[in-house]
């Protein structure tokens, strides 16, 4: 408001100290008065919302605004000793020694992340998740060897094959014990082509975040519907929720869930699960590289890959998903039925558990491929003009598929094709170097990809080729362009200018929580001059 004086900006506050704020849509805050200062001090300072954050006095800044600030510390020890040799000193097969390696390590890990007093009273800025000083820590021992096993070589067909194969056993403090190997074979019918294919188990134990994160209990409620076995909800899930619902509930005929559709009817725990399990990820891969003696300076190589995650730790879902996920599997001995409390004598849900569990499983699998040529141009016949490379790189992504609870068939969620998983993503480069002079050109591209964003939950699925949606989810195809030179004064300096995103290509979602950003970046078209030295 104005000061009646001065005609000034001046808070409200400060001419009437018993002003009260307007209600606050927080519950928490919806105690009547002034919650961050006192009325009339003269320590609040006026906003003027439409003026840029540099016009404002520091005064307002520093009322309206406040720095959050959060603290991190990592300690890690290490112990290790590694033993490598071949054993052709004391014997050797008939392509020659078995190449080894072994040894052990020992490492203690610790971190504590802690946010300020403000961000712990879930007070900062556009904080929309729970900050709370998160620490912990874990050991482990473990124990490897690998062998490269030279089977043939130089005979008919087989210039070399040889066999690797490694093993890694730990003992974590947290999660037991943990094992991971790999075997694979390279084949070479001849000097120009070499084949080969390889198994590796993979395992990743939970972080200190994921086991350690504090649990905290929020009171909540269901939205009005959201109880699978409420008799008007009863009949619209999967054809077992009837029968789950009949052992969850003491009588279906009478129940009401009405008490866990009002606030604090339930409790949410959320947070780290100290009890996690570690993840395991099996990968296959075949593939080939080629280098044509007929040829010089050309390459190519692909490789198909398929991989699979189980135990992955993620999110159950919101409390919705969890109530409605565990009547609509096939028993409920599941995890969703786990992590809820109903009252043994209502069925009334109570409580919900949304911590992270080992629920998840994601299955990829596709080829990368490149091919490469670098030729000096007196080698084309036309004179020498120096060195030409060309390069073609990319990815066929055949499947992404992620079941966001193993145990749940109905939870399953096709990628491929989405956003941030073009079927289709390539690279291609070319360049040109004589003498202190080189230049290249290249673009990325990225075939069709559906935002994910604008459809809401809707499956690929559901909406490719669907002529009832009004805004068209697709992208289409897209070209990323860049180009630049450079020019090297001495062996210690070089001059550089690179343009990227020439055709100032646009993201596909405006959006900046859309993230990634593809196919470019918001800032557009932008050139880069780079000074390069050494010393």
């Amino acid at each position: 408001v104005a000061d009646p004086t001065t005609g000034a900006p001046i808070c409200r506050s400060d001419i009437d100290p018993d002003t009260q704020p307007g209600t606050s849509f927080f519950p928490a805050l919806a105690a009547p008065g002034f919650r961050s200062f006192i009325p009339g001090s003269g320590s609040c300072s006026p906003l003027n919302i439409f003026a840029q954050l540099d016009a404002l006095n520091p005064e307002t800044v520093d009322f309206v605004f406040q720095r959050t600030e959060i603290e991190a510390e990592i300690e890690q020890f290490v112990v290790n000793a590694t033993v490598t040799g071949n054993s052709a000193g004391y014997f050797s097969l008939p392509a020659g020694g078995i190449g080894y390696a072994a040894g052990f390590e020992y490492r203690e890990e610790s971190s504590e992340t802690r946010p300020d007093a403000l961000q712990v009273a879930r007070l900062g800025r556009f904080q929309t998740v729970d900050q709370e000083i998160v620490g912990g820590s874990f050991d482990v021992l473990e124990g490897f060897a690998e062998v490269t096993v030279p089977v043939l070589a130089d005979v008919p067909f087989v210039q070399r094959l040889s066999i690797d194969a490694s093993v890694r056993v730990a003992d974590y403090s947290t999660v037991g014990n943990a094992t991971s190997f790999a075997a694979g074979a390279v084949w070479e019918p001849m000097r120009d082509l070499r084949i080969r294919g390889s198994f590796n188990r993979a395992v990743r134990a939970p972080n200190i975040a994921e086991l350690f994160s504090p649990q905290n209990v929020f009171p909540t409620q269901l939205r009005i519907g959201n109880d699978p076995c409420d008799p008007n909800s009863i009949t619209s899930g999967t054809s077992t929720r009837q029968q789950n619902c009949a052992q969850l509930v003491p009588d279906l005929a009478t129940f009401d869930p009405s008490p866990s559709y009002s606030f604090g009817g339930v409790q949410s725990t959320r947070g780290g699960n100290a009890d996690l399990n570690e993840e395991t990820a099996d990968t296959y891969t075949i593939g080939f590289a080629y280098t044509p003696s007929a040829l010089p300076g050309l390459s190519v190589v692909a490789d198909y890959y398929a991989i699979e995650i189980t135990d992955a730790i993620g999110r159950p879902g919101s409390r919705a998903v969890i109530v409605a996920n565990c009547a609509d599997a096939p028993t409920i001995d599941n995890p969703f039925c786990a992590a809820i409390t109903r009252n043994p004598s209502t069925g009334v849900v109570e409580a919900v558990q949304e911590t992270i569990r080992n629920i998840a499983e994601i299955r990829a699998q596709g080829v990368d491929y490149q091919v490469r040529y670098a030729v000096e141009t007196a080698d084309l016949g036309v004179g020498d003009l120096g060195i030409v490379t060309a390069e073609v790189a990319g990815t066929y992504l055949i499947e992404r598929e992620d079941q966001g609870f193993a145990d749940f068939p109905g939870s399953s969620n096709r990628l491929d094709g989405g956003y941030n998983f073009p079927k289709h993503f390539l690279n291609v480069g070319l360049g040109w170097r004589m003498g202190p002079v080189s230049a290249d050109y290249g673009f990325n591209f990225q075939s069709n990809q559906i935002v994910g964003g604008s459809i809401g939950e809707f499956a690929l699925e559901a909406i490719e080729d669907n002529p009832l949606l009004i805004n068209d989810p697709n992208t289409g195809s897209a070209f990323v362009h860049y180009i630049g030179g450079a020019y090297r004064i001495d062996d210690a300096l070089q001059l550089s200018v690179r343009v990227n995103n020439l055709t100032d290509r646009d993201p596909f979602s405006l959006r900046p929580f859309e993230a990634p950003i593809r196919p470019a970046g918001f800032l557009g078209r932008t050139v880069q001059i780079g000074i390069q030295g050494g010393f």
